[in-house]
């Protein structure tokens, strides 16, 4: 267990989960400081009593620094860290080496992350087996007191960037595709963040990988010492799809209709779900139930409305190109596709060849819209997503689909995916209809 009785800390980003880590370090006993670029940040500083500000070449000492995952890696204060052997741990890190959770499900991935931890909490809750959902979605590990039962992760590649110890007992890679290259050096680099998932792990621990996905079905995993298992829809796996129905380990689960969220992709995250929970003592009664019930989040396909025969879908949460095309292949009508906001350094002409074919308009808003239009060689831009969705509801006719896919991060106009999403739900109850 981690020891910070007089030990200097000092935390790196003042976030939300920066915040949490500089109060439980307090509680422990710490000489905490911080250090924050954005000035805004710094002002909530000042609402944590007993610490103080450091400034990035100014005389100091600490025996650790924790890092939020905004933080990059070759950041000037990860550099001094360096050159002084300050140790540098990442939240998630910091939090399991102070809380010692007995059992751990993690889950990364490129995309998808949210949707598996969310459907594994709503099986967990089924089975009344005590659970904890935390990390990148929801409350960081840091802000909780205990873990009460099962902890279920999501866990980015920036939170596994700085681990050391840290362990899961079932880990999962749901896919790795071409993201946050503006935090990460290379997709070298972003998948072995990615698979540092599986670091720690001992026999007896679970690797789940996807053997549908061509870089993860390629990859010799050296970094684990459990037993590796599969999923897949296209490729048979451990859990697969066979003749309809999701098999784990050839029992069936379920019809893939029964399952009351929409398109292939979320075949492919029902079968990591489900391999989650049976590998954690589950059974394939509740397995099932849960697959069926779970009705979905909040912004990732989420249906809105449907205003004169056009169906609204809110899908702010993509955040990458992969993602919008997911979301994309996941209907049969015609699509109206929205999308922009903030690039990270990805690639957008993977949806060039659907234009015209399965996207019938491409409207784009915000700080990407020229680069994205270059790109695809196509699309009406906006300023706002309020004009987009205007322009996009002109476009769409009777037995069209209007999707907000924004394949973007939202940081150019909002303070995350879920704001914007909100601003897209609330333009489109302002149009007739």
């Amino acid at each position: 267990m981690l020891s910070l009785s007089n030990k200097k800390v000092l935390v790196v980003g003042l976030g939300k989960s920066g915040q949490s880590v500089a109060k439980k370090a307090l509680r422990a006993g710490a000489r905490v400081s911080f250090f924050e670029d954005d000035k805004e940040k710094l002002k909530s500083g000042e609402e944590l009593n007993g610490i103080k500000p450091v400034k990035l070449f100014g005389k100091a000492d600490f025996d650790l620094l924790v890092t939020s995952p905004g933080i990059r890696f070759d950041h000037e204060i990860i550099h001094r860290a360096a050159e002084n052997g300050w140790p540098v741990m990442s939240e998630v890190e910091f939090s399991y080496l102070l809380m010692e959770p007995k059992f751990i499900i993690g889950v990364t991935g490129t995309n998808g992350k949210t949707t598996v931890v969310e459907l594994l909490g709503h099986i967990f809750e089924l089975s009344s087996k005590p659970y904890t959902i935390a990390g990148n979605i929801g409350a960081p590990l840091s802000s909780l007191d205990k873990v009460e039962g099962t902890l279920i992760m999501e866990l980015s590649s920036f939170q596994l960037h700085f681990i050391d110890k840290f362990r899961v007992n079932i880990g999962a890679i749901l896919n790795v595709k071409e993201d946050h290259l503006d935090w990460h050096c290379c997709f070298g680099q972003y998948m072995e963040d990615k698979l540092n998932i599986f670091k720690n792990q001992k026999a007896g621990d679970i690797a789940l990988i996807n053997s549908d996905d061509e870089v993860l079905s390629k990859k010799k995993l050296t970094k684990t010492k459990g037993k590796v298992l599969s999923f897949g829809v296209k490729n048979k796996g451990d859990y697969s799809l066979d003749n309809g129905c999701l098999q784990a380990k050839d029992q069936e689960i379920i019809g893939a209709r029964d399952i009351s969220l929409k398109g292939a992709h979320n075949i492919s995250n029902a079968l990591a779900a489900s391999a989650c929970a049976f590998e954690s003592g589950i059974s394939l009664k509740i397995i099932k139930k849960g697959l069926k019930s779970f009705k979905g989040l909040k912004h990732r396909l989420q249906f809105v409305v449907s205003k004169k025969g056009v169906s609204f879908f809110n899908d702010s949460k993509s955040t990458n190109p992969d993602s919008t095309l997911k979301a994309v292949e996941a209907f049969n009508s015609p699509v109206v596709l929205i999308m922009g906001g903030r690039n990270k350094g990805n690639e957008f002409s993977v949806l060039k060849k659907y234009i015209g074919n399965q996207i019938k308009g491409l409207v784009l808003y915000g700080e990407a819209a020229d680069e994205i239009k270059k790109q695809i060689g196509n699309g009406h831009i906006n300023k706002t997503v309020e004009e987009a969705v205007f322009e996009a509801n002109i476009l769409a006719g009777s037995g069209d689909t209007v999707l907000f896919s924004p394949g973007c991060s939202s940081f150019d106009q909002f303070e995350n995916y879920a704001q914007r999403g909100d601003v897209f739900v609330d333009t489109i109850e302002s149009l007739d209809g």
